[in-house]
């Protein structure tokens, strides 16, 4: 396989509060992602926990966060300890030498549709120059 017909296998953790409604957003305005994109839609993105990042990315090529913007956390905290686990992943991706950039997280406000349709095309389109994930388990 060619990294022009890699199909990057993505999963995205999106908080009901604000990926959510982004997601449903973009949706209705037109933008569809690619079936190699499996959607979990989370309470906070504070209850992601490192496990399911890592499990996710071995099933995988990439994974994605999207949470409410800092200071607009239903739960208070919840995107920070997100992002505190997402650092935490990304410190042992180094050490097993697999790509940092397989894992990342954005915040959105309840209603960016647009900010969710071009970082998860931008994301996609990372994932296809980087090629498969090392790392993922064989099917």
């Amino acid at each position: 396989m060619t990294k022009r017909d890699f199909k990057p296998k993505i999963t995205v953790f999106y908080c009901e509060h604000s990926g959510l409604l982004s997601a449903d957003m973009a949706i209705k305005s037109g933008f569809v992602y690619p079936e190699s994109v499996r959607m979990i839609k989370v309470p906070c993105s504070g209850k992601i926990e490192s496990i399911h990042i890592m499990r996710a990315l071995e099933e995988g090529d990439g994974v994605v966060i999207y949470a409410c913007h800092k200071e607009a956390c239903q739960f208070l905290r919840g995107n920070l300890r997100a992002e505190a686990r997402l650092a935490y992943i990304k410190n042992i991706l180094k050490e097993i030498s697999i790509e940092e950039e397989r894992v990342q997280m954005y915040y959105l406000s309840p209603s960016n549709g647009v900010k969710f349709t071009r970082t998860l095309s931008t994301f996609y389109e990372d994932l296809k120059s980087l090629g498969p994930n090392a790392g993922r388990a064989e099917e």
